[in-house]
């Protein structure tokens, strides 16, 4: 992660040892669940851990975001975490 005074970015790389166990589905965007693998960022940026900006993308490109109406410490945050 790292930011300028315009944008701030983020950079994820998935790697699986096993690619053939995947689970990804050819959704439309905003339809990604959690019972696909994922990689994205949850921004708390009222600092209150109930809200928060969403933003996934699975296997195959397909994006999502959203802003959770409900704690961000949801099912999404039961997934793997990457590390810095």
């Amino acid at each position: 992660m790292t930011y300028d005074d315009h944008f701030f970015y983020v950079a994820i790389r998935c790697d699986d040892p096993r690619p053939g166990d995947i689970r990804a589905q050819y959704v439309e965007r905003d339809h990604v669940s959690s019972d696909q693998d994922f990689a994205g960022i949850m921004l708390d940026t009222k600092n209150d851990g109930r809200t928060a900006l969403e933003f996934f993308v699975n296997p195959y490109g397909i994006q999502d975001d959203s802003v959770p109406r409900t704690s961000w410490t949801s099912e999404r945050s039961s997934g793997s975490s990457a590390s810095t």
